[in-house]
């Protein structure tokens, strides 16, 4: 039996908070008109009231698949003059505010100098703004000095790129976007650019109309007539589309009325009620992982003892399972590595952390379930023939012999009937996916690239895991950090340290591992049937010896020798290839070999990421370029889940016929 104990934070594996991500842009104020910047602002609190609506009855919706928490909206900003800040003014008080700013925050505060005329006003305003983030990203460009060099508009083109890249990483961080503009066709890095990229990534956009002030006082003082006038007229809309000229293509209707939260809906589609053919619904496959208890143990070692045997090493018949607070400490070397941000830190451990302990750890239990289980039903097997075969030496017990192999063919069937309906397979292969991706999500963390997580593709095809994942990566948020090339040296080194590093090493010892087990598993069946043909030889010879003493017509006159030869030449020659056939089984089902070219093509891949790892961190490089080395790794981690996926998914417990 398996022991069940409470892990000291949680008794079961913990559910994610409904976490939603409010990205807003917009005019700064020289595009803005004064006189409508109150109308502006009600429609944001209108919009975000939607919003916390909308949330609210997703987590009513969500039969249980969230915590029981508020739902944590976040609303992330660039923090510019203008529409920026009037969003931040609007924020209801409940949400959390993230700033991502495109500069440092001393070298961003100079750029928002350079477009108005109080110095002292813009830092004091932008100083008392920044107060109210949570966290605080400042992205850091690394300038190409040559390419800059000679040219006036050098500071321009800067400007430009730093606005762009911030403007590409501010919407990898987002679920919905409002956008304060307008309407004009887009220009480099501005409002409706960011809008239109938002719109072909996927992400819904909330347009808030902004006339566009006039050059002259005459025109200012007509257009802001006028917006007092069309103001009441004016409604948040959902954009569904883009005409050729670059003009937003919106439906006339109040989005904030049913097509906002039907959008959000989309986002946070929950795992279908709807049961695939003679298997669970996704959804009660996540209420089953809900439901999972910590084991302190388990004694479905006999596959643990296969592989320890041809590894040389000592066989355990029980399976200690590590408490849950020591594995939370496995992490210790990462974080001690990785870049220094507090306040992520401190969500590695209380969010991505403990999931991935619990998923990692049930992963390993159901492993050792179900690889028991085919190993312990192909050994029966052989064990039943075997027990047949022993009623030859003992025909008056032969009853007994029988209800012994009723008995062990019952617990065959029982074994098999009971892994399926307790899923082993299935859990095993969903908890060792869901582990490995939480895994490699704590370097992405460091630098916010989970990406646009309705988009990111996934290795598996288990709704509830791509799902719980997703809500995870929206919870763990951005760090408060300036990530310049410091900080990105330190994520690239903890990275290859203690990631690509430790698979080099996983995968160098499973190889080794897979390959001794399936060369025992091989020599055993060799062994078998050689010794089956020594048997039948040895029988073959001593028959023609007592065909010239002239006994062979008379069984009866046999030599004593012969009749004991004879039993055993049955026992033998149908007994080992039963074993052996039953051993060509548990090769051909753990697929040995395939496990050993799976790490062997992964450790080709990952000394290769090794290299480029090296090689970037002797050189200076940018954001974006530390962005696609860690996706990079990520990529290559899920290609391996994949791999795995595909070379055991399709190994269900079945009986072995």
């Amino acid at each position: 039996m398996d022991q069940v104990i409470e892990p000291a934070s949680q008794l079961h594996p913990p559910k994610p908070q409904l976490t939603l991500r409010v990205g807003v842009v917009g005019h700064r104020p020289d595009k803005l008109i004064a006189a409508t910047n109150a109308q502006i602002e009600q429609q944001l609190m209108k919009v975000f009231a939607a919003i916390d609506a909308a949330a609210n009855d997703l987590l009513v919706a969500s039969d249980g698949c969230y915590s029981n928490e508020p739902p944590l909206v976040r609303l992330v900003s660039g923090f510019a003059e203008g529409a920026d800040r009037l969003a931040i003014s609007a924020c209801p008080a409940n949400w959390e505010i993230q700033a991502i700013l495109p500069f440092p925050r001393d070298s961003y505060t100079e750029t928002l100098i350079t477009h108005g005329t109080n110095a002292a006003h813009i830092r004091e305003s932008f100083d008392a703004a920044l107060k109210k983030a949570k966290t605080v990203t400042e992205l850091s460009l690394q300038l190409d000095q040559a390419k800059d060099a000679g040219h006036d508009d050098g500071e321009k083109r800067r400007l430009q790129r730093g606005y762009a890249d911030a403007g590409s990483y501010f919407l990898r961080q987002i679920d919905v976007l409002i956008a304060i503009w307008d309407g004009k066709p887009p220009g480099v890095a501005g409002t409706g650019a960011i809008a239109r990229h938002a719109f072909d990534g996927g992400i819904p956009v909330i347009w808030i109309k902004a006339d566009h002030k006039r050059t002259s006082a005459t025109k200012n003082e007509h257009s802001a007539s006028n917006a007092r006038v069309s103001a009441t007229h004016n409604v948040p809309r959902l954009i569904v589309g883009f005409h050729e000229n670059g003009d937003p293509d919106t439906p006339d209707t109040d989005c904030t009325s049913g097509s906002l939260e039907g959008a959000l809906q989309e986002i946070f589609a929950l795992p279908s009620k709807m049961a695939r053919v003679s298997r669970k619904s996704p959804r009660a496959r996540l209420h089953d992982f809900y439901e999972e208890s910590w084991r302190g143990f388990t004694i479905w070692s006999t596959y643990d003892i296969l592989k320890r045997v041809a590894n040389f090493q000592i066989p355990r018949l029980v399976i200690p399972i590590e408490p849950f607070d020591k594995r939370c400490s496995e992490w210790n070397y990462f974080i001690a590595a990785a870049p220094v941000a507090t306040d992520l830190t401190a969500r590695f451990r209380n969010v991505l952390l403990s999931r991935y302990v619990w998923a990692d750890t049930l992963a390993v239990y159901f492993s050792h379930h179900y690889r028991s289980a085919y190993v312990v039903a192909y050994l029966l097997a052989a064990t039943a023939v075997f027990i047949a075969l022993a009623s030859l030496f003992w025909p008056d017990s032969k009853f007994w012999f029988t209800a012994a192999e009723l008995a062990v063919i019952s617990l065959i069937i029982g074994i098999i009937f009971f892994g399926r309906l307790c899923r082993w397979h299935e859990r095993w292969l969903e908890y060792r996916a869901l582990a490995e991706s939480l895994r490699y999500s704590r370097f992405l963390a460091f630098v916010g690239e989970f990406g646009h997580v309705q988009d990111r593709p996934v290795a598996f095809d288990s709704p509830w895991v791509l799902w719980y994942l997703r809500a995870t990566m929206r919870e763990v948020g951005l760090p408060t950090a300036v990530i310049d090339g410091a900080y990105q040296w330190r994520l690239l080194n903890a990275t290859l340290a203690e990631e690509i590093s430790g698979q080099i090493g996983y995968h160098h010892g499973n190889s080794i591992s897979a390959h001794r087990v399936d060369r025992m598993l091989h020599g055993l069946g060799i062994f078998c049937f050689g010794v089956t043909f020594l048997v039948l030889v040895i029988f073959a010879v001593s028959y023609v010896y007592i065909l010239f003493a002239g006994f062979a017509a008379h069984e009866d006159a046999w030599p004593s020798w012969m009749h004991w030869l004879k039993l055993h030449m049955i026992f033998v020659s149908a007994g080992l290839p039963a074993l052996g056939a039953a051993l060509a089984g548990i090769r051909v089902h753990g697929d040995f070999e395939g496990s050993k070219g799976r790490s062997d093509a992964m450790l080709n891949t990952l000394k290769f990421l090794e290299l480029d790892y090296k090689r970037a961190m002797n050189q200076t490089i940018d954001l974006d370029e530390t962005a696609r080395l860690v996706l990079r790794a990520a990529r290559e981690m899920s290609e391996d889940v994949h791999a795995f996926q595909e070379l055991h998914g399709r190994k269900r417990l079945v009986l072995p016929a």
